[in-house]
């Protein structure tokens, strides 16, 4: 006997498709030569490896997706979720159990802050779909309109990588392009990949009055695009390590209480009912 906590919401309305999102990917000019590169080099990643799976996806800053790329950095009202309120719906790209793992990084943002995670209701205007039908792990930064699409290759499916996607979702970039940065860490240009110069750019974002986060899941790692396998990136206070991939960090989860104004913390636990599954 297996137990697997199945949401009961997501039961309910599994039927409730929305209609393909406006903003994807899929069909981007994309090198066939490059896909083929990224879905091998994230197919054979491993825990051992320095890098993270973001940053190896193919896309701006590794996994970033813009549907203006001509915008600055700064994080408007219109580019935040209403409310607080992220409708969802996780295609059958993905096993029961896969599911699982996704619905679980959404739980630690419905608990921890005021934001909310749910499934896809009919006349729902905004939302994410959840597929895995491309290479890499990427979602576009913040809320667009009429849908958009997040994608997770299936070694994608980590609690951390997936929290750091779901990060990107609710409105947030990388820590190390904050503007202060240069206070915290040093950029070794002459480590980078020719071409990839571009990776380490600055946005003009804002703190929301929290430290420069070391331990942010949205922190690339040392080796990030280096292309002799020395540091790339390499904090200016000892003893301190970048780019971890457990999940969201405290300062991670205060950012996301202040940019949607948390006053208090709800119970928005996806509620959950015990099945028990025979396994042969």
């Amino acid at each position: 006997m297996v137990c697997l906590l199945i949401s009961e919401v997501e039961l309910k309305l599994r039927m409730q498709v929305p209609p393909k999102p406006r903003h994807h990917a899929l069909k981007r000019p994309y090198s066939p030569i490059l896909k083929k590169q990224v879905e091998r080099r994230v197919a054979e990643w491993s825990p051992q490896n320095k890098v993270n799976l973001w940053e190896i996806s193919g896309q701006h800053e590794g996994d970033m997706l813009f549907h203006n790329f001509g915008r600055n950095g700064v994080i408007k009202k219109s580019e935040r979720w209403p409310k607080g309120i992220i409708p969802y719906y996780i295609t059958d790209d993905f096993s029961e159990e896969e599911k699982h793992i996704i619905l679980d990084a959404m739980d630690t943002f419905n608990r921890k802050t005021c934001v909310k995670f749910r499934p896809y209701k009919k006349g729902d205007k905004d939302f994410i779909t959840i597929v895995s039908q491309d290479a890499g792990c990427y979602s576009f930064v913040g809320h667009l309109d009429r849908g958009q699409v997040v994608n997770f290759q299936k070694q994608c499916l980590r609690h951390g990588t997936i929290m750091h996607e779901l990060l990107h979702v609710l409105g947030f970039f990388h820590q190390h392009s904050a503007s202060e940065r240069d206070d915290f860490i040093t950029i070794n240009w002459n480590n980078i990949k020719k071409g990839n110069e571009n990776q380490f750019g600055k946005n003009n974002t804002t703190n929301f009055g929290e430290p420069y986060d070391y331990e942010s899941v949205m922190h690339y790692s040392t080796l990030a695009f280096s292309k002799n396998k020395e540091p790339t990136i390499i904090p200016l206070r000892d003893g301190v390590e970048i780019g971890q991939r457990r999940g969201a960090s405290v300062i991670d989860l205060n950012k996301v209480r202040k940019m949607y104004r948390c006053k208090k913390l709800k119970n928005n636990r996806l509620w959950r009912k015990k099945i028990h599954k025979r396994r042969g």
